[in-house]
């Protein structure tokens, strides 16, 4: 400490003062010491012998004591250096490690502890650090084989060795990824390494959600794919793929005129600025498979712009079933409507639903009938062993017909042909 601070305080002295003060110390100590030897030697001391030895001395001191500064100066200098890279590691943004030849740890920057929370006295040495920045023994293997593998690598290359993507666990048990980077000091990496460390979690969560809507949009049965301003697909998911028939290069080759036969490319510009100003739009239409074949599609298409680029993303959904369904639901409510009158149960004999005959006939509205049980239209002339008679044959054969004496709303009874069909459920039973 004492040799320290003595050559801080060379470094702001003058080089002629500190040439002026070598020689005056050489001419104080040299005298005593000449007059003394040529004393020993001859019993006498003269000027002439005096003269020469304080000559001799100051310039022996002259030019040990300015190697001496020299060395001082550039020790000086050094440690002067050393702590400003030191201070500029530091301040770095990025964490960095320092560890020699050894494997100790000599330095950790301020980053590096206020990210994984680690100091010194936690990690002195990379034992230490591979313990406890990867707790998991299997893990740890791995990450230790690949790192040794890449820093041989390096040591025959005589570059930097290559980055790799690690995850660490802090000191309070979060797990981060990180890119990993190491250089060396000397030119063949088996000397002192500073180690940079790249927090990339944030990246990476992001990465793993863009994977996961991916995933989910690739494996949803709803067809989806994203347009650009000119039309052209840009994404299909693998459903809309399955749905139209074509790889998925060639969809991305396509547009919308090309599968859907009553759009044509002219129609396309309208279409967009409509999109545009209004942000969503659902519609009917046909989409063509590669093979030839149409089917009914529910398109419904959203607006969005990110990053100064404008895009239509569309869910696309194939209603062809459904529009089946409901051509046969309007069959058959027409059909429902005919001059027969009609009476829809469940199987406790509850009315659901009757038509308009039912009421000219009996003369009961839906108001009146519905919600009440069969028995409304009973006459009395039919005893309990034919009704039961008529429930069994409905339900082990689904259906009876014949003629029955009923009642209307006013009383009236009158004979009718009635005919009663189960409706069953998916095993064979009578639907409730």
């Amino acid at each position: 400490m004492l040799m320290k601070e003595y050559s801080k305080l060379l470094l702001n002295i003058r080089n002629w003062q500190l040439r002026l003060i070598s020689v005056a110390a050489a001419m104080v100590l040299s005298v005593p010491i000449v007059a003394g030897v040529e004393f020993m030697l001859t019993g006498e001391v003269t000027a002439n012998y005096i003269i020469t030895g304080i000559i001799a001395s100051i310039l022996v001191s002259y030019i040990v004591s300015g190697m001496l500064i020299g060395a001082m100066r550039i020790n000086v200098q050094l440690e002067h250096d050393n702590q400003q890279l030191k201070h500029m590691i530091d301040a770095c943004p990025v964490p960095i490690v320092i560890n020699d030849s050894d494997g100790n740890i000599v330095n950790l920057n301020r980053e590096f502890i206020d990210m994984f929370g680690y100091t010194l006295d936690d990690i002195p040495t990379l034992s230490d650090w591979w313990s406890k920045a990867y707790p998991d023994p299997e893990y740890r293997g791995v990450v230790i084989a690949l790192w040794s593998d890449n820093i041989q690598s390096a040591r025959q290359k005589l570059l930097a060795s290559e980055p790799i993507d690690v995850n660490i666990c802090t000191k309070d048990r979060r797990i981060k990824s990180v890119v990993v980077n190491a250089v060396a000091l000397d030119d063949e990496f088996n000397g002192t390494q500073i180690v940079t460390l790249f927090d990339i979690t944030e990246r990476k969560n992001l990465e793993n959600s863009l994977w996961l809507m991916k995933s989910i949009i690739d494996k949803c049965k709803t067809a989806y794919f994203i347009l650009d301003p000119e039309g052209r697909f840009v994404f299909v998911n693998d459903f809309t793929c399955e749905s139209l028939g074509y790889r998925r290069e060639e969809l991305i080759t396509l547009s919308p005129w090309h599968i859907d036969p009553d759009f044509t490319a002219d129609m396309w510009p309208a279409v967009w600025v409509h999109l545009k100003n209004h942000g969503t739009f659902k519609l009917e239409t046909r989409l063509r498979h590669k093979d030839g074949t149409l089917f009914n599609m529910l398109i419904s298409a959203n607006f969005i712009s990110s990053m100064n680029q404008e895009y239509g993303f569309v869910f696309a959904q194939d209603i062809t079933e459904r529009k089946k369904i409901d051509a046969e639901l309007r069959i058959a409510a027409t059909a429902f409507e005919s001059q027969e009158g009609m009476i829809v149960t469940d199987a406790n004999s509850i009315i659901l639903k009757i038509n308009h005959a039912f009421t000219r006939i009996t003369g009961f509205t839906p108001e009146e009938a519905v919600g009440k049980k069969m028995k409304l239209l009973k006459s009395g002339v039919h005893g309990a062993d034919f009704y039961k008679a008529m429930w069994e044959n409905i339900i082990n054969n689904g259906a009876w017909q014949g003629e029955i004496w009923n009642k209307r709303k006013n009383g009236e009874i009158y004979p009718e042909w009635l005919t009663i069909t189960a409706v069953k459920d998916a095993d064979g039973a009578v639907a409730p």
